[in-house]
């Protein structure tokens, strides 16, 4: 495979034929150009730099071999119009199954690009890109809407020509001596003339020398402006805390004043409370001496009567019992009446305050709350489910002594051991040795973890059996390797317990350690990947970074006391949460039994009409027992009515007897109880009294005068409102106090602080006026000068990447070794180590005059050159000019061998000499140019020498014509 045959977006490009008209005294013919390399030989004048120059015009350069211009390819008078033609080959790339110029729309097998070169002043280049075989006297007929050399160039890239081509034939010229004349810093400026943008190199270092000239200007004001503003800084923030100082004192004291104010009418309200009691147990006291008195009256009297009843009383009792009998089923009816009016009264008295509420509201509100209940009984459920889960984890754990892996895992070794098939997790072969980094590394190496890994022969069974249960992780063959690495690599921190998985971990050997988001983008920087532990587990590769997790601990036979841990710290929170969750259900289940208890409430409440008649009616069936009752008496009262006046008296005396000893007992313990009542609240008011008038002594004017002032007494909070926001101002007051500079009590002069501080203030604004005009130009400059920088930065960075690889890919495709390193040297200059080495040796600088051949040195810089050409696009096209000067038939073999591995093609101009017989056996096709005759308006057409005739026949459609 050559060194650019390599699968990319680029299809290489394959130039068929060039074809020239009017260009200098160059015959009009199609002349074939080889894919490898073709040979242009003939003597001294006869066109070979002619015939150069005109393909550098055809591929956009600006300069020519030996001081050409465009003005003078117009060597014939009548000339007005220069065509040069180049056919490129647009067939479907067996490799890559597409056109080369299908990506700006060219679909058939040939493409022309035409270049038009017209003698005005200046000369006008024009180009076109054809989609087919251009014919100069058949299509020039047509509208052509001709390209300029930017948009032609832009239109070629796309389809993968290097945009430094065209840099690189205005500058080199195809002498490989020259470059490597250059030193370090040179070779530097070189490559950024072949693939830099110029226009951003001038503007950045103009702007740059403007701004430094002014920048010092303004350093020197704004130094000034810099003083009085710290200055002003420190006089405000001072200012500041005295004013809030004072403002906080202020409230300090009005919180004192109302505290103490607060204390008194305390005390007043608890005075006046104890003395509005004591008159309210005077009062009683009097009234209950009066009742003992007349309550003893009251007995005396009613003994008496008792007595002389007693007599009459034993005479009727005969005749009540006469009678009892006759009664005794009415009198039991009535208390069967009785009992059921009362339980009427009470169901009526108890239901019918309740206040009436829809039932249907209860019952939506009762299936609100069930649904509630129910989801928390989920929830309660789900969270038990989980701890029984984690605990059965646990428990597997500490019964094991083993890993808890994922169920497929777990399955999917079950399945090997009950096969016997020898296997390795690659989880249990990495002991992690630093605890720090075990979460960064275990999210680093993710699902790799769960490869499993069996014997050659164990391959297509293990697969099988995957297969069949699903799992989803790699079954992979023993890959024993030799791991090396660098101390900063993560798989120091990794133990490998056996070889033979060593090759599945091998890709991680370029993750290299990083303590901070910067060395790991220093890392990338070389090439390397990076990753961090903290503050969480992060992956910096040369796209960017990403945040990474570990989705479980698994590596090392160890791992599971760690699993052990998480497990412990997961089962605790889960508990925590589960008590919490069972609390709201406890309270939802109170909710619950609440509404459907107000529920039954209103069903009662719903029978009130009905209870209320029931009533109505026992009631009226009462009286009518009494009125049988009353009947009776009178049907019997002839016979029993002095028995009858007895009993009454006597019942009457004996029960006023009974409820004056009650009140007189009950009045006799009430005079007790306000009497040691009336003790105990004197003496808690004397002591109340010579303490209100202790702390009222001690207030000022002021206070006193707000004592008669109702209005604000309402107003004053309570003692422990005060309290507290006093000791929040006496903080808040020390603290300002003792922030930035301390200030004494007694040091808060404001008035002269105020003064320096506007002296300053004006100060400051005169030097502020000073700059004004600085500071705009300087940052309209300092604009202009960040956005060159960045551009230039950017562009310098992009050059030499893009090279460095290129070079690094082209050097090892051809069995060298080649390193470019770039060297910032300040200043926005740089310079280029460039190191080769060949045959395994190690590199060296490409001026170290004596480690190198001819040949070798002739590789040296065409590897570079084609390097920055194949950087920005694909190295399809070179002109080298007499690049085999003074070399022997080896080191022209190696030149000649070197460039074959490219695949590029090659026009290569060769002056006749015996150098002209060591290249022939090396070159694919020979051109043959002789002098222009003095009589002739055009130099002879150009022969094909004897290389390659076959070649010649193959492509019968470009015969040469004159």
């Amino acid at each position: 495979m050559s060194l650019l045959a390599k699968k990319g977006r680029f299809i290489p490009l394959h130039l068929l034929s060039v074809e020239a008209e009017g260009f200098s005294y160059l015959p009009r013919q199609v002349i074939l150009i080889h894919e490898g390399i073709t040979v242009v030989n003939g003597e001294n004048g006869s066109g070979k730099t002619t015939f150069l120059n005109m393909l550098r015009v055809l591929f956009g350069a600006t300069k020519f071999d030996n001081g050409h211009t465009f003005k003078t390819f117009f060597e014939r008078d009548h000339v007005h119009f220069i065509y040069i033609i180049g056919r490129f080959d647009n067939t479907i790339h067996p490799e890559y199954q597409k056109r080369p110029f299908q990506e700006i729309g060219k679909y058939n097998d040939r493409v022309s690009v035409v270049c038009r070169l017209t003698n005005d002043n200046p000369v006008k280049r024009e180009f076109l890109i054809f989609d087919g075989n251009f014919d100069l006297e058949i299509h020039l007929k047509d509208n052509i809407k001709w390209l300029e050399v930017g948009h032609y160039l832009s239109h070629m890239e796309q389809v993968g020509m290097s945009k430094a081509l065209a840099n690189v034939f205005s500058l080199y010229q195809g002498n490989t001596e020259k470059l490597l004349g250059l030193n370090e810093e040179q070779l530097a400026d070189y490559l950024l003339q072949i693939c830099g943008e110029q226009e951003r190199i001038d503007k950045f270092n103009n702007i740059k020398i403007n701004l430094e000239e002014l920048y010092k200007q303004y350093q020197e004001l704004g130094r000034q402006k810099q003083q009085e503003e710290l200055v002003i800084q420190n006089v405000k923030q001072k200012i500041d805390r005295i004013k809030q100082i004072k403002q906080n004192e202020q409230q300090l004291e009005e919180n004192q004043f109302n505290k103490e104010l607060a204390v008194v009418k305390d005390m007043k309200e608890i005075m006046n409370e104890q003395e509005a009691l004591l008159n309210t147990l005077k009062d009683e006291k009097l009234q209950i001496d009066q009742n003992i008195v007349t309550t003893n009256n009251d007995l005396n009297t009613t003994n008496h009567e008792i007595e002389k009843n007693s007599h009459a009383l034993s005479e009727v009792n005969k005749r009540i019992d006469d009678i009892h009998t006759q009664t005794l089923l009415l009198t039991e009816k009535k208390l069967n009446l009785k009992k059921e009016v009362n339980d009427l009264l009470g169901f009526i008295n108890k239901y019918k305050p309740i206040e009436p509420v829809p039932l249907e509201k209860l019952n939506h509100e009762l299936s609100g709350i069930t649904d509630l209940y129910k989801r928390q009984v989920t929830i309660v459920q789900n969270l038990q489910h989980k701890e029984d889960t984690i605990m059965g984890k646990i428990h597997h754990i500490k019964t094991t002594h083993s890993a808890h892996y994922p169920s497929i895992v777990s399955k999917m070794i079950e399945k090997l051991k009950e096969r016997q098939l020898n296997h390795l997790l690659l989880a249990e072969q990495l002991e992690i040795t630093d605890n720090k980094w075990r979460h960064a590394i275990e999210a680093l190496l993710g699902a790799e973890r769960f490869t499993i890994t069996v014997d050659e022969h164990a391959i297509i069974e293990t697969m099988k059996i995957a297969q069949e249960i699903g799992y989803p992780y790699w079954i992979s063959p023993f890959k024993p390797v030799s791991l090396s690495y660098k101390n900063e690599s993560i798989l120091s921190k990794v133990n490998v317990l056996d070889e033979r998985i060593t090759g599945y971990i091998e890709r991680f050997k370029n993750f290299m350690m990083a303590e901070s988001m910067e060395a790991a983008w220093d890392w990338v920087q070389k090439d390397f990947n990076a990753l961090l532990y903290k503050p969480t587990p992060y992956q910096v590769i040369s796209r960017g970074g990403r945040s990474i997790h570990p989705n479980g601990i698994y590596c090392g036979r160890k791992s599971y006391l760690l699993q052990l841990e998480q497990l412990q710290e997961d089962l605790n929170n889960i508990q925590q949460k589960l008590d919490s969750e069972k609390a709201k259900e406890n309270e939802l289940q109170i909710e619950l039994e609440s509404v459907n208890k107000a529920i039954e409430d209103q069903k009662m409440r719903a029978l009130i009409p009905d209870k209320e008649n029931e009533h109505l009616s026992l009631t009226g069936d009462l009286q009518i027992v009494l009125n049988s009752l009353t009947d009776f008496n009178v049907q019997i009262q002839s016979l029993r009515k002095e028995r009858e006046k007895v009993q009454q008296l006597a019942s009457k005396y004996s029960r006023r007897h009974g409820k004056l000893n009650y009140a007189l007992t009950n009045l006799q313990s009430k005079q007790k109880e306000i009497f040691q009542k009336q003790s105990d609240i004197m003496t808690s008011l004397d002591t109340l009294k010579s303490q209100y008038n202790s702390t009222v002594s001690k207030l000022s004017k002021d206070q006193i005068k707000k004592l008669s002032d109702c209005s604000y007494l309402e107003s004053i909070k309570t003692v422990e409102h005060y309290t507290t926001l006093i000791s929040s101002l006496q903080n808040m007051i020390q603290q300002l106090r003792n922030t930035g500079e301390p200030i004494q009590p007694g040091e808060e002069n404001i008035v002269a602080l105020e003064e320096k501080y506007n002296i300053h203030l004006k100060l400051l604004q005169n030097h502020l006026n000073e700059i004004s005009e600085t500071e705009a130009k300087l940052e309209n400059l300092r604009k202009k000068h960040d956005e060159a920088q960045e551009e230039y930065l950017e562009m310098v960075e992009e050059v030499f990447r893009k090279v460095k690889k290129s070079l690094e890919e082209l050097a090892a495709q051809g069995n060298i070794n080649a390193t470019l390193k770039l060297i910032n040297v300040g200043n926005e200059r740089w310079k280029i180590d460039y190191k080769v080495g060949f045959h395994g040796k190690v590199p060296v600088s490409y001026r170290t005059k004596t480690a190198f051949s001819g040949g070798q040195k002739v590789i040296i810089s065409l590897l570079l050159t084609l390097s920055a050409i194949q950087a920005d696009g694909m190295l399809n096209f070179m002109i080298l000019d007499e690049p085999f000067a003074h070399l022997d038939q080896e080191r022209t073999e190696l030149v000649s061998q070197f460039l074959k591995k490219t695949g590029a093609q090659y026009i290569i101009a060769m002056p006749y000499s015996e150098n002209l017989k060591l290249l022939y056996p090396f070159a694919d096709m020979s051109l043959n140019f002789r002098p222009k005759r003095e009589n002739q308006e055009m130099a002879p057409p150009i022969n094909y020498g004897i290389v390659n005739d076959e070649f010649i026949k193959q492509q019968t459609q470009y015969k040469a014509s004159s």
